[in-house]
């Protein structure tokens, strides 16, 4: 089951499938939008992202034939209509080996290396990227799935359909996951049955809205692929550098986005929380907004000195969740800051007694005053 605000409208839609092959779109009074039936059973969530680019949310899934065949699904969110080159069969259902492989879990990720028009434009006005040369990960708009059936892992270009197929030459057993694994590129992550874990590195530079780091993209709510998303929330960079802060207070810059297309009276609200620890248990902030946009804001941290994870989150009117964590350390070296607080006074006030002594023995006194061999040579 999965929930997603979805462009053009205000309200929510659940999104569901059940082991008979019903796929089920509902609004939110529990009435049914739309409903087909894929002959076979559906155990994973639904994926929802923007897969062929033209601005609105597409539902994806895998059924499961009575033979085992593996099939995968993509629909219109809004009216159910079955995106264009599918189904798609993944594997050979005639080898047995394939009958007898874990049931596939979709990931959805932009693995094209032009990426701006995500970013810059609303869904609705996105740049056809087919009028541009073709750069990596093909010339088509939209979203990639990948997707594992055995021991192969499919990477689909949507809307074209463009299949490539890899042999990892063990079963995949969980879904493939997409994050920055320290290098500043997106890599793709890959976990088998016999406990191996793979990463698949593309040139692709990572970005939040892209990266799909486990089964849920978030705590509460984790269906909708990131650029795909009506709204959300995205730190900046130099906010989510790694550092050592020293001192009490920093500075967390994050911007609001929302591309629904709401009525002019709807007035959407906003709940942005920041908290020191993956679990959120230390918020130092909690502040509501009534419109997107970029924000500054000063957040007070924690006694005592660790690294840890800060965790910025976003809530909608609907109650729909989406964060952004990243590490981050402070007051960790603070015992440097108390040495050179102890010592810089002390070094300040021996230079003015250094230049004088310094000054005196040019002029051939002593700060001693008179030396032995001075009185010696007064006596002769």
């Amino acid at each position: 089951m999965a929930v997603a605000d979805v462009i053009g409208s205000p309200a929510l839609e659940l999104f569901a499938a059940d082991m008979e092959g019903n796929v089920v779109c509902l609004d939110s009074n529990g009435s049914t939008i739309w409903h087909y039936n894929v002959q076979g059973e559906v155990i994973r969530s639904p994926k929802l992202g923007d897969i062929d680019g033209d601005g609105n949310l597409d539902l994806v899934i895998v059924s499961k034939s009575p033979d085992g065949e593996f099939r995968l699904w993509s629909f219109n969110a809004s009216n159910g209509a079955i995106v264009k080159n599918f189904p798609m069969v993944l594997g050979n259902p005639s080898k047995k080996i394939f009958r007898s492989s874990l049931h596939p879990d979709v990931l959805l990720v932009d693995l094209h290396t032009d990426q701006d028009h995500w970013l810059d434009n609303l869904p609705s006005d996105m740049s056809n990227r087919s009028n541009n040369p073709p750069g990596h990960g093909g010339a088509g708009r939209g979203l990639h799935i990948v997707v594992p059936s055995h021991n192969y892992l499919y990477i689909i270009e949507a809307s074209t359909g463009c299949i490539n197929r890899l042999d990892v030459g063990d079963i995949i057993r969980n879904m493939v996951l997409a994050d920055d694994v320290g290098n500043g590129q997106l890599s793709l992550v890959v976990s088998t049955i016999s406990g191996e874990i793979l990463t698949f590195e593309t040139p692709v530079l990572s970005h939040p809205l892209n990266t799909w780091s486990s089964p849920l993209r978030s705590r509460l709510n984790g269906f909708v692929q990131g650029y795909s998303s009506p709204v959300g929330i995205i730190v900046s960079g130099k906010s989510t550098e790694f550092r050592d802060v020293l001192g009490f207070f920093i500075n967390v810059s994050f911007e609001i986005f929302d591309r629904r297309e709401l009525p002019k009276d709807y007035s959407p609200k906003f709940v942005v929380q920041i908290g020191i620890g993956s679990g959120n248990k230390k918020m130092r902030l909690r502040k509501e907004y009534s419109s997107p946009g970029k924000y500054l804001e000063r957040i007070a941290l924690t006694e005592g000195g660790e690294y840890s994870t800060l965790v910025v989150s976003l809530t909608t009117e609907n109650g729909l969740y989406f964060e952004e964590m990243f590490p981050i350390g402070y007051n960790v070296n603070y015992g440097k800051g108390i040495e050179w607080l102890l010592a810089l006074p002390m070094i300040i006030a021996a230079i003015p007694l250094m230049l004088y002594r310094k000054g005196v023995f040019m002029e051939g006194g002593s700060l001693l005053g008179t030396t032995v061999n001075q009185q010696r040579s007064r006596i002769e």
